[in-house]
């Protein structure tokens, strides 16, 4: 199933190509990212901006935001070699 990715791709610019992978294969995910476009249509729909929708609103972007950083980045997980490896001993 495929995303409207419009309001995240606004919100989370950067992070867009990983929220689409964790979108695919985490159902837990997906639902929170369901919700948040699902909230982030209302309150486009809304004639003012509800509290109760923009604290949901909020509460899911942070909840995204945990997820991302609990994945592992690939530039993070790249092996590097220690300059020390080309000395001779």
């Amino acid at each position: 199933m495929t995303m409207p990715t419009t309001e995240l791709a606004r919100v989370f610019e950067r992070d867009l190509g990983r929220i689409l992978r964790l979108y695919a294969v985490d159902e837990v995910f997906a639902e929170i990212c369901r919700d948040y476009l699902s909230l982030a249509n209302a309150k486009s729909d809304a004639k003012e901006a509800l509290p109760h929708i923009v604290s949901s609103l909020q509460g899911l972007e942070v909840e995204i935001r945990l997820r991302l950083a609990s994945e592992p980045n690939e530039a993070k997980t790249e092996i590097l070699k220690p300059p020390f490896d080309d000395m001779q001993t």
